[in-house]
């Protein structure tokens, strides 16, 4: 896997809707049919991505039963990686904009500080008892 930072037990809502997906295309291109339920429960995407695919494998030979289950597999292999892609393209969209906000930012704030001086303060050196004007006139003494 590409992205080995993210696993699967962290994304149990991508591997959900990747096995949604994978078992409705398996069925679909085998002629299986097909219904459609309601999941009961909460997730944080709208509940169109977490329908429950009910597949109607009574009346289907064996060969084509098999097919199926290896189809399925690799549609959902499939599907996660692409969803996966997806998030881990998003991630990087966001946190290029996030830095390019933060570099705006601190260029404004420079910009402002260079308008903005801040003044240096000048102190005039004090004489000592001698009359030298030096700081380390008593080192000179010796």
């Amino acid at each position: 896997m590409s992205f080995s930072f993210l696993k699967k037990t962290n994304f149990k809502e991508i591997e959900a809707i990747s096995e949604t997906k994978a078992i409705e295309r398996a069925a679909k291109e085998l002629g299986i049919k097909i219904t459609y339920k309601e999941s009961k429960q909460n997730h944080i995407l709208p509940n169109e991505y977490f329908k429950v695919v009910i597949v109607d494998l009574k009346n289907v030979p064996d060969e084509k039963r098999i097919k199926f289950e290896e189809l399925q597999e690799e549609y959902q292999h499939q599907e996660y990686q692409n969803l996966l892609k997806g998030l881990a393209k998003r991630l990087l969209i966001y946190t290029g904009m996030l830095t390019a906000g933060v570099a705006t930012l601190a260029l404004i704030t420079c910009e402002n500080e260079k308008e903005q001086p801040t003044p240096k303060l000048i102190q005039k050196a004090k004489p000592l008892s001698k009359g030298y004007n030096y700081p380390y006139s008593h080192a000179r003494e010796k």
